[in-house]
């Protein structure tokens, strides 16, 4: 397999999504982004395994804003339940 590069970046999932769709490489991201002109790849395309993740929330400051503390309560609920 020859060597992996990041070719692209971009600052948003609208700017990934465009890229990947237009053929200018592959991307890891969840399967609720993945949209038209975007193929999931498997197994038999021989890409290396991913590593393990972890995502973590951090509990909100004492004089954090209150939509801080809504999206993560929606976070927590999502997350939780999956």
């Amino acid at each position: 397999m020859p060597p992996l590069a990041i070719a692209r970046s971009a600052s948003g999932i609208a700017g990934l999504q465009m890229a990947v769709a237009a053929g200018l490489g592959v991307s890891c991201v969840n399967v609720s982004v993945i949209t038209a002109g975007i193929e999931p790849l498997n197994a038999s395309h021989s890409l290396p395994t991913l590593p393990e993740v972890e995502f973590s929330l951090v509990a909100p400051r004492a004089d954090g804003r209150a939509l801080i503390a809504q999206v993560r309560d929606v976070l927590t609920g999502e997350l939780i339940h999956r």
